[in-house]
């Protein structure tokens, strides 16, 4: 197996963690907002946020790290759809940043016992932004296979 063979499986395997755990986060993080004041979703609330550090962070630097690396093997300049990847990689890292600061928001509301317009808009917001962060992963997984062109 040569260098960029073994590049691309690490890359391709971290990035398939990466993307699977950022759908199943929203779909969790969508769920949890609904259960508003049950201990259940302050519990998978504390959890999301491990499994976002413990695993999701790792494996998004992993395919950051892995991808500069296959580039740098094969020289030259970076085609437009690597570009759209490294775009793709920093656009998920600052959503996922407004992403956690919501739900951290959400999570203080309802264990205050707050249930208003506040936390209705909040808890939508975290729906757009994680259907968000799905569309920019999965557009940047097109890319990686489509090769686009400018």
């Amino acid at each position: 197996m040569t260098a960029y063979s073994l590049l691309e499986f690490v890359h391709v395997a971290a990035a398939i963690i990466w993307v699977g755990g950022v759908i199943t986060l929203g779909v969790l993080a969508r769920r949890i907002t609904r259960m508003q004041g049950e201990p259940i979703a302050q519990a998978l609330a504390r959890e999301q946020r491990f499994f976002g550090q413990a695993l999701m962070m790792p494996a998004s630097l992993t395919t950051l790290v892995s991808g500069l690396a296959m580039v740098g093997l094969l020289g030259g300049r970076p085609p437009f759809w690597v570009v759209w990847g490294l775009a793709g990689v920093f656009g998920s890292t600052a959503i996922a940043t407004l992403l956690r600061r919501t739900a951290q928001e959400i999570a203080r509301l309802s264990a205050a016992g707050a249930d208003g317009a506040r936390l209705q808009g909040l808890r939508r917001r975290l729906a757009v932004l994680a259907a968000t962060n799905i569309t920019v992963l999965l557009s940047t997984v097109w890319a990686m296979v489509a090769k686009p062109v400018l």
